[in-house]
């Protein structure tokens, strides 16, 4: 019998995790807890007992006097019902009383199933094909062709011409290649597939017919958005398909329309020129000057922030190309203009690493001292963690007015500020020697500070798929809530992931679904964590084989944990664009290496057991191969061994200096940015794993793997 939810999802929590808990069991007498939204869930589980009647019941029932969400879902269901005239019907009255597009796509689909193309039509006429879903401007149209619609080729070219290419596009256009008569409209169609599908040669050779049609169309003062649309198209095809030695007259091609679109002021079409002549001209190489006059040129004409972020971005790209003195100058000026931090942290990640492989290390703390009051709470962390550690190892010398040990000091504290639990902040607080409630306080401190209202109604359809026994629904019906920026509290996302974790042996991934809910959870959380809070996120699953695996290896149980944690979410069935395959994601080549060493004839990387112990022994034997380093060998299993041993040895030509660089720093060096990131998870997470399961605190995981 599944356990009883409780009205608050506090208790929920607890109830979740009795042995009770049975993800196939009956869901017993819940209608209390969840009121009339339990007549949702009570028609799921007559649909289970193929008690149709029953079911069909229940969602009229909950279609009336459920909550938001599963009166919707109960008559999303009833149009699964009954043959086509019946689900149409069903169809109809869902468009009815919940008119949006989800519902109109349901509608037209049972339409178009049912061949009643003219009332597939007569639905949509108020559809303005510019903007709406593009999967029902596709349905639209599909049933204009049946019909012979007279405004079908016009709608076409509007649909194509007017929008971002998406999907449905290139759908249609396969079905329909000759679907507008018109020769440019034809031109057009053919131009923008060849461009959406990467075959940008074939689309550069039609450039100076494109640039002819759009010239008219500003000439005519036509839709803008078409315009847009096809500078844009343009742009890549001139980037990725012209010839070396065409950019820069392509570039003046592009600085010719944006003069003519910023002549009538149509601002937001002059940005798109700008940016791709400033793309142009970068790419042609010796234009520095002229590339960021268009940028610049692109920031003033935006009429979006993201569009002012996207220019600029680029052009602080560009400067790093040059010099990181130049960006840095760039810097100063733009820091405070820019819209959304977050957008531009790619780009301080990839000047950390050229200011210290390139030693410009006072610049490295320069660059924090500029951005710490404008760029994300990630972002600024690192930058305050090095600079620290770089003043502490006497790399560079310390504020002019500050004194080394409390200027270190204060930048370890700046550190540790911010909400989520971050590699940097975690390194800050074993330099700062932290423990007890006061590492508890800095590590498990809130992320969002700004008031967070949960949606209740959201959470009680989670809540139910796990009190009812649907674990299969809950991760879907999560995804949408979570894209949608739905507000869901922790207490919530923690609940179902646990419950996930334990119906992990029913449906294949439920490990991978757990972990994700459970991290986003913790990273975004609407109050301040526990240790039994960060377990969700760090669970210990395959606890026997771990336990197995590092006694006959000799390895660190948390490292191990960490390992199979950052390579495949604890997920055996994953698979990776290489080929890595299993929990530990060994190559077939590795897998059969280390089979002949361990001397096993047959194999199966896909087994949990056989990978945990072929990982645990490809671990040990990197450790023992790199002076005992995990760190280093944590490197050598992402990337190999000989690339780690070239960069130890090249980090000290590099730096300039004689001693070995410090751990910390030396990641930090690394080229390759998937190591970098590698490196940071294991120590990370290996950090964690000790904290909550061994009595280890951070500091001594962390001064372990790093020694």
């Amino acid at each position: 019998m599944a356990c009883l939810i409780s009205k608050t999802v506090g208790f929920f929590v607890f109830s979740l995790i009795f042995s009770t808990l049975s993800c196939s069991s009956e869901s017993g007498k819940l209608q209390k807890q969840y009121g009339k939204d339990s007549y949702y869930f009570q028609g799921l589980k007559s649909i289970e007992k193929n008690d149709v009647k029953n079911a069909e019941r229940f969602f009229r029932k909950g279609i009336k006097e459920g909550s938001k969400y599963t009166a919707r879902l109960c008559a999303e269901e009833l149009t699964r019902f009954g043959n086509i005239q019946e689900r149409i019907a069903s169809c109809e009255y869902l468009a009815k009383k919940f008119p949006d597009d989800r519902s109109l796509i349901l509608l037209a689909s049972s339409l178009n199933e049912g061949k009643e193309f003219s009332k597939l039509i007569a639905v949509t006429d108020d559809l303005d094909i510019r903007t709406c879903s593009n999967v029902l401007a596709f349905q639209r149209l599909s049933a204009m062709r049946e019909k012979q619609d007279l405004r079908y080729e016009d709608t076409v070219y509007k649909w194509f011409a007017l929008r971002q290419y998406t999907q449905e596009h290139f759908r249609f256009f396969k079905e329909n290649p000759l679907a507008v008569s018109d020769e440019n409209k034809k031109n057009i169609l053919i131009f923008r597939a060849a461009v959406f599908t990467q075959n940008y040669q074939f689309a550069y050779n039609q450039i100076n017919e494109i640039s002819s049609l759009i010239k008219d169309t500003i000439a005519n003062a036509e839709d803008p958005r078409f315009t847009r649309q096809l500078i844009s198209d343009m742009g890549k095809a001139c980037l990725f398909g012209s010839e070396i030695g065409s950019f820069t007259a392509q570039a003046s091609l592009f600085d010719g329309i944006a003069a003519q679109t910023a002549s009538k002021g149509d601002s937001e079409t002059a940005f798109y020129a700008w940016f791709y002549a400033a793309r142009l001209y970068e790419k042609a190489g010796g234009h520095h000057t002229l590339a960021s006059d268009r940028y610049l040129k692109a920031m003033e004409a935006s009429v979006t922030g993201e569009q002012y972020d996207n220019a600029l971005w680029y052009l602080l790209n560009l400067d790093l190309g040059i010099s990181t003195d130049k960006a840095i100058q760039r810097l100063e000026t733009y820091c405070t203009k820019w819209n959304d931090p977050e957008y531009f942290s790619d780009l301080f990640y990839t000047m950390s690493v050229l200011l210290l492989s390139g030693h410009k290390l006072s610049d490295f703390y320069k660059v924090y001292t500029i951005i710490k009051d404008v760029a994300d709470e990630d972002v600024c962390a690192k930058y305050a963690y090095l600079s620290a550690r770089l003043i502490e190892t006497k790399l560079i010398e310390s504020a002019a007015d500050q004194k080394t040990e409390e200027d270190v000091q204060k930048l370890f504290r700046a550190a540790l500020k911010g909400g989520s639990i971050s590699y940097y902040k975690l390194l800050a607080a074993e330099r700062l020697n932290l423990s007890g409630q006061e590492l508890e306080n800095a590590l498990l401190s809130s992320k969002r500070k700004d008031s967070f209202d949960a949606d209740k109604d959201a959470e009680n359809l989670l809540l139910g798929y796990a009190s009812y026994g649907f674990p299969q629904k809950i991760y879907s019906a999560w995804e949408q809530f979570y894209l949608q920026r739905i507000p869901l509290g922790t207490d919530c996302l923690l609940s179902v992931s646990s419950f996930i974790n334990k119906c992990s042996g029913q449906i294949p991934g439920n490990l991978y679904k757990s972990l994700r809910i459970a991290s986003i959870a913790v990273n975004e959380s609407d109050r301040i964590l526990s240790k039994k809070d960060l377990k969700e996120a760090y669970p210990q699953n395959y606890s026997d084989l771990v336990f197995d695996a590092c006694k006959e290896f000799s390895l660190d149980e948390e490292v191990l944990y960490a390992l199979i944690r950052s390579e495949s979410f604890f997920d055996p069935d994953i698979r990776s664009s290489a080929g890595a395959v299993g929990l530990t994601q060994l190559m077939q080549s590795t897998g059969q290496d280390i089979a002949n060493h361990l001397k096993v004839k047959e194999y199966d990387l896909t087994d949990p057991q056989t990978s945990v112990r072929f990982g645990a022994y490809y671990l040990s034997n990197l450790i023992g191969r790199l002076d005992s380093s995990i760190l280093l060998a944590a490197f050598a299993y992402n990337s190999g061994i000989s690339r780690v041993r070239r960069w130890v040895s090249n980090s000290k030509k590099e730096l300039e200096i004689s001693k070995t660089l410090p751990m910390d720093l030396f990641l930090e060096t690394i080229p390759f940015s998937e190591t970098r990131e590698y490196g940071r998870k294991i120590v990370f997470a290996a950090a964690i794993y000790g904290w909550l399961y061994y009595d280890i605190t951070p500091g001594e995981t962390i001064r372990k793997i790093m020694k």
